[in-house]
């Protein structure tokens, strides 16, 4: 097998070969190698002088410069003006390559930071590849690449960034000293390399990736790049000569501007039902949602494993509940759903429906009652409960102080009872990690709610 040692040697002729023909005059020198300065030290040079700069610029400069990049100015210059720290704003930044319309519409409408934080989360497990193994093979590299990206270039809204992002260390690259123009090189494979040209028209402003028929007016660099050798100079090579050759390459069978969409190709979108669902497990309520009120209380009868069990009790008042009408069978249904906050983080999220047979003659409270196991310490309790017949919500919001249940039985159990056995079934698929669990109770909870006092 050839060693890796002459395969790249092997390469670098065949790219040496390349830019001869694209490059005028003739290089000439040593062949080929690894370069000596590299795009750190390159970037390190401009960035300083890039960052103070900008800083200057008036805003409207900014926005031609994202707008020159294809971007919306206005709604980039805005995310901070709807509540997202920097922290937010970067990160809206580092994906902007991948991330869908919806999900960024969505995420600019979170206004607590553990959903912000809870939604990040969502967006890379739903693009894991390969969800079975401990690390994101897609998040891990990106924002390692990120980073990279970060501290070279004054934005990663760069062309450089992105392509840093999407495909990591060119294999090689090339400068001009004196104009704000480079070509990067990848290999993809053992036979050929891809030249991506990425250049700007203005002094400090985002560079762009060059395709045929853009009018190549490269900005002189402010200061001339120095520490070159004559391999990193890219001697005059025209992007239009390179992109014809690339596009010979593939016998017309792709021109260089399909080549390079297909190898420049983001993640693929994951499905968009995601967002809905992320959507409906939050506690925040409709706008214009007609509510009512509701008695909360909260318990620790116990422990379980290692973890104090926190119960719940909302009930809902007499003849304040929806009933399904026009059925021979009158039920009443909710749902509830819960997050519990910790330490700035949603430590957990559930859901339950509860569907209930309805009382005739005088109807009484309905208690919705849930259990979680947590460990002792502060949080905070969040509720949403839909009365989804008669068309209004309840929220609660409750900090808790967890204590630590260490002399108490554990969970107790009443004999006999309906509403222990629906515990049981929804607290064992809790177990399983299911998130929203179905209570069906088949004969009403009189106000004794077996043995259980009501608030």
């Amino acid at each position: 097998m050839m060693s890796m040692r002459r395969r790249r040697r092997d390469l670098a002729s065949r790219l040496l070969a390349l830019v001869a023909v694209l490059s005028w005059p003739p290089l000439s020198g040593p062949p080929l190698s690894w370069t000596t300065l590299g795009l750190a030290e390159v970037a390190a040079a401009e960035t300083a002088d890039a960052r103070a700069e900008s800083t200057a610029e008036a805003p409207e400069a900014v926005a031609d410069g994202l707008e020159a990049e294809g971007l919306d100015a206005t709604n980039a210059q805005g995310l901070g003006a709807k509540g997202l720290g920097a922290k937010y704003v970067d990160w809206l930044e580092m994906v902007d390559v991948m991330i869908t319309d919806e999900e960024k519409s969505f995420f600019t409408t979170l206004d607590e930071d553990f959903r912000r934080d809870a939604f990040i989360e969502q967006f890379w497990k739903v693009r894991d590849p390969d969800p079975l193994t401990h690390m994101n093979e897609l998040r891990r590299p990106w924002e390692e690449r990120a980073d990279i990206a970060r501290s070279r270039y004054p934005s990663l809204l760069d062309s450089r960034s992105r392509v840093m992002m999407l495909k990591g260390e060119p294999y090689t690259f090339c400068l001009e000293r004196v104009k704000e123009m480079e070509v990067w090189y990848y290999e993809v494979s053992e036979e050929e390399v891809f030249p991506i040209t990425l250049y700007t028209n203005v002094q400090h402003r985002p560079y762009e990736i060059y395709q045929p028929g853009m009018i190549l007016n490269t900005a002189l660099r402010a200061e001339p790049v120095i520490g070159l050798t004559m391999r990193q100079m890219c001697g005059g090579i025209n992007p239009e000569l390179m992109a014809k050759e690339i596009t010979r390459r593939y016998d017309g069978s792709l021109t260089y501007e399909q080549a390079l969409e297909r190898f420049l190709a983001v993640p693929e979108d994951p499905p968009s039902e995601w967002v809905a669902t992320f959507a409906s497990a939050t506690t925040d309520l409709p706008p214009d949602a007609e509510t009512f009120e509701i008695d909360f209380e909260v318990a620790f009868p116990g422990y379980y494993q290692q973890r104090t069990v926190v119960e719940g009790i909302a009930v809902v008042p007499a003849g304040m509940a929806g009933v399904l009408e026009g059925s021979a069978d009158p039920r009443h249904h909710f749902q509830l759903t819960g997050e519990i906050v910790r330490d700035g983080k949603l430590f957990d999220n559930f859901r339950y429906s509860f569907e209930l047979p309805a009382s005739l003659g005088s109807p009484p409270p309905i208690p919705l009652i849930f259990q979680r196991y947590l460990r002792p310490g502060e949080a905070t309790l969040l509720l949403r409960i839909e009365d989804l017949f008669g068309r209004q919500f309840a929220r609660v919001e409750r900090k808790l102080d967890v204590p630590k249940v260490r002399d108490a039985a554990d969970v107790p159990q009443l004999a006999d009872s309906e509403l222990m056995r629906l515990l049981a079934e929804a607290n064992e698929a809790a177990a399983r990690g299911e998130r929203i669990l179905r209570l069906v109770a088949k004969k009403p909870c009189i106000p004794k709610c077996n043995g259980l006092k009501l608030p």
